[in-house]
């Protein structure tokens, strides 16, 4: 963690709701989207048999990234409230 929170900074609060509030919105992207996941009834005229597998093998990239960057949200906001960050 590189932030280091001082008087005359951002306050540990503002730094530490910031992050949950990208938390909030990334759980709110994650549920968006799940409704429109690959569906096997979308793909089934599809010429191509491993359509379906090969779009959901990247929407699961993509939710994995964004749970990747959820725990890197929430450590950093844990972090920052126990003041397990650099102080100036």
């Amino acid at each position: 963690m590189r932030i280091t929170p001082n008087m005359n900074g951002s306050s540990r609060d503002s730094l530490v709701n910031g992050r949950l509030e990208i938390l909030r919105t990334a759980r709110a992207f994650r549920d968006a989207l799940r409704a429109v996941w690959p569906n096997g009834r979308d793909y089934q005229l599809s010429p191509d048999p491993e359509a379906r597998s090969e779009d959901s093998a990247d929407w699961c990239k993509v939710e994995t990234a964004v749970r990747n960057f959820e725990d890197v949200m929430e450590q950093e906001a844990i972090a920052i409230q126990d003041g397990e960050v650099s102080h100036a």
